[in-house]
């Protein structure tokens, strides 16, 4: 007998090759549970992977979301990030999941995403790219105990490297959305070798404004990385 890992209730599974094949049995979800995650389908803009059909025409800009073209009218920013993938809407399902993952310690909720997350990236990046991992400050690791992204990535099963340090421990959560757009890069790379001319996929829990990705991926870029795309799993 296998229990939901949200809600606990017991799953009973028929089995047969086609659940077998689609790694059912190792997503311990009720379907009840399943259904509320809103996978992101349909037209994306071409940057960032934002559904263009949530957005008034007034907000697309051929391919692209006007977030997207403003980031690529930015001098400091434009062309550092190829593209975003996400999963799932950030719904308020979602919403209430990610604060039961990240801020109340519940770290087995990472394997519910490893295949879909596995998927994604499979149709969406090159076989050949390494994954990095958002890093934490050491603030927020401590007061976590763990850190979501890397635990993501952990569960992808595909070549991943830590060559991130951030060097600004101020929660991101606390700025408003111009604050994060204006903030300076607070990444290093600690290892450049080993991100010269790669292919980099960088991992993190949700896309909101696009500045923590992009200022990864800035410094990714000015360490040697060939090009900088970003898997996430939430589109905010």
């Amino acid at each position: 007998m296998m229990y939901c890992l949200l809600c606990n209730t017991s799953i009973q599974y028929q089995l047969g090759w086609l659940q077998f094949l689609e790694g059912l049995l190792n997503q311990p979800l009720c379907s009840e549970c399943e259904q509320q995650f809103q996978f992101i389908v349909g037209e994306l803009c071409a940057i960032c992977g934002r559904p263009l059909s949530e957005l008034a025409p007034e907000y697309i800009c051929k391919t692209n979301c006007l977030d997207c073209v403003r980031w690529e009218t930015d001098t400091e920013y434009a062309g550092v990030l190829d593209k975003n993938r996400s999963v799932y809407t950030y719904n308020n399902w979602m919403k209430e999941v990610m604060k039961r993952f990240k801020f109340r310690g519940d770290a087995a909720i990472a394997s519910l995403f490893a295949e879909r997350m596995r998927r994604c990236l499979q149709a969406s990046f090159t076989a050949k790219s390494l994954l990095i991992p958002i890093p934490l400050s050491p603030e927020r690791l401590y007061e976590r105990g763990f850190n979501q992204a890397q635990l993501l990535a952990g569960q992808i099963d595909h070549p991943c490297i830590e060559v991130l340090v951030r060097t600004h421990s101020e929660k991101q959560s606390k700025k408003s959305r111009l604050e994060r757009m204006q903030m300076k890069t607070i990444f290093q790379v600690s290892n450049h070798q080993v991100i010269m001319n790669q292919n980099i996929v960088l991992i993190d829990d949700i896309y909101t404004t696009g500045a923590t990705i992009r200022q990864a991926a800035k410094a990714l870029k000015e360490g040697g990385a060939r090009s900088v795309s970003s898997l996430t799993l939430c589109r905010g």
